[in-house]
């Protein structure tokens, strides 16, 4: 049953066929918290594989050689290859949680909402600080989704038993198995 062997927030879920605790996260919060951390995680990938459809439009509208625009994709690889180790850091220090949802931040207010920015140069700008907040998002989000996912089910096998069943069931396991202890 949910919540059975414990309190503080945590819950039992099914996981691989077992049942393990996963403390701070309710069964029903686990999938949209999942769902929302993969998607915020796809970010950055996305975010530098997308501006490359509009390159030849952008190259139109500021007046620019295509090699010139072409860096706007080079600018993004740059500054999200420095600053993912630095943001892994950053959420080991503050927690990725607080990371990731800076990110998200970041990267909302980067976004021109309106009308496109005036110059190229400030389109470049725009995008390093998008490259920043995406960054921030990647490293975090996948401590999050690790959280969530592997260590409940390293969990899963020492969870709702007492330690001599435990002790027991791998007792049973190795003289079935013919394992030496």
């Amino acid at each position: 049953p949910a919540g059975a062997g414990g309190g503080g927030g945590s819950t039992v879920a099914p996981v691989g066929g077992l049942r393990c605790r996963v403390p701070g996260a309710s069964g029903a919060a686990r999938g949209p918290l999942l769902v929302a951390t993969a998607s915020g995680t796809v970010l950055n990938p996305l975010n530098s594989s997308l501006i490359a459809v509009a390159l030849i439009q952008l190259a139109e509208d500021f007046e620019l050689l295509f090699a010139c625009v072409s860096w706007m994709i080079s600018l993004f690889h740059l500054t999200s290859a420095v600053a993912q180790p630095v943001s892994g850091r950053l959420g080991d220090v503050f927690g990725p949680r607080r990371l990731f949802l800076a990110g998200l931040a970041l990267v909302g207010l980067a976004s021109p909402r309106r009308r496109s920015p005036p110059n190229f140069a400030t389109l470049l700008a725009i995008r390093a600080v998008q490259a920043l907040g995406s960054s921030a998002i990647t490293p975090s989000g996948m401590a999050i989704i690790r959280r969530l996912v592997v260590e409940g089910r390293a969990r899963a096998l020492a969870v709702d038993q007492p330690e001599g069943q435990q002790r027991g069931q791998h007792q049973r396991h190795c003289r079935q198995a013919g394992c030496r202890q």
